[in-house]
């Protein structure tokens, strides 16, 4: 059978043929023969273009005569076959002919040289020959499958533990944000932390040695120039100063920044690169007081979350965002 576009069969059958370009002689139509007398399924192609519509649709082996390798022919096979997914290194047969000319040796080692898993047949060549290398390509090219299949299986379980990572973490919010008030925003991008306030200070790099006095000042200085009564900047800058030795003692160190809008609002801001701490451990965190895990945020939290009114919280391994968020004036109880 001699086609020029793809064949209408099942994915399967597609996958399992064996493509056959030999344009000169009977060498087609005998190779053909003699694969589907051995149960295999052969494709009878044209030209090149037609063999690489096929390989797009689907097949196992290419068996190709080395005078349907001339230059153009070859740069669009190898074009095709530079497309295949990691998995796939599709098996081509070459056949040669004896007592080559010097021009088509030439043009069998550039064929070698640009394609990849290749056998060569000399003609004239016994049909069990022929049908032992085909099923033997045929055979390498199934285990490809399964290396295919178990890749996408991988996927399938990756994409399957992420939505289920994505349903903790929308439940683990939903629920950190009810029992803490409404006070504690669990973040999932940077997207999800509030605007900077328009006036900021400077950026105050926090570490074990230096930053904290600083930082701490920043706070109290913005929050007095906003009216905060004594109570109010003392909690603040009691949440600031928690935050800052996180990222210094846990994470090795981060940036602090302090935030303000002439609105009765200051925010803090500590940024760290440290190992963040994992969404199991976020409830304890939230909620017993001093507790930590060794290299990651989780000491004094409660506190934090005791002393501002918003505290937003962006974790994982590449860093963790702290933003603290007081008002000027205390919010009402919750039962007003």
């Amino acid at each position: 059978m001699e086609t020029d576009g793809p064949a209408s069969v099942d994915d399967a059958s597609l996958n399992e043929r064996v493509l056959i370009l030999a344009p000169t002689g009977r060498d087609a139509a005998l190779a053909s023969e003699a694969l589907a007398g051995a149960g295999l399924s052969a494709e009878v192609c044209a030209d090149m273009e037609a063999l690489c519509r096929e390989l797009t649709a689907g097949a196992a082996v290419a068996l190709i005569a080395s005078e349907a390798l001339a230059p153009e022919p070859l740069r669009l096979l190898q074009a095709a076959l530079a497309r295949q997914p990691p998995w796939s290194d599709l098996p081509v047969i070459i056949l040669t002919s004896g007592g080559r000319e010097p021009s088509a040796q030439g043009r069998l080692a550039g064929a070698l040289d640009a394609l990849g898993s290749t056998t060569l047949l000399e003609r004239r060549l016994r049909v069990a020959t022929l049908v032992h290398a085909a099923q033997a390509a045929l055979g390498a090219r199934r285990r490809q499958y399964e290396v295919r299949d178990h890749l996408e299986e991988h996927l399938r379980l990756e994409e399957k533990l992420q939505a289920e990572y994505q349903k903790q973490r929308v439940f683990l919010r939903d629920v950190l944000a009810s029992v803490t008030g409404g006070r504690l925003h669990l973040c999932d991008a940077g997207a999800d932390l509030p605007a900077p306030l328009p006036l900021s200070g400077e950026a105050i790099p926090l570490s074990q040695t230096g930053g904290l006095f600083e930082l701490r000042h920043a706070a109290k200085r913005a929050a007095l120039a906003e009216g905060f009564a004594d109570e109010r900047w003392q909690d603040l800058i009691t949440a600031a100063s928690e935050a800052a030795m996180n990222a210094a003692v846990h994470a090795g160190g981060g940036e602090g920044r302090v935030y303000k809008g002439r609105n009765g609002i200051v925010q803090v801001w500590v940024r760290d690169q440290g190992q963040g701490i994992n969404v199991e451990n976020l409830p304890r965190a939230a909620l017993s007081k001093g507790y930590t895990t060794a290299g990651s945020l989780g000491h004094g939290m409660k506190m934090m979350l005791e002393s501002v009114d918003r505290l937003w919280l962006l974790t994982g391994l590449e860093g963790t965002t702290v933003v603290m968020e007081q008002d000027r004036l205390p919010p009402p109880p919750q039962w007003c």
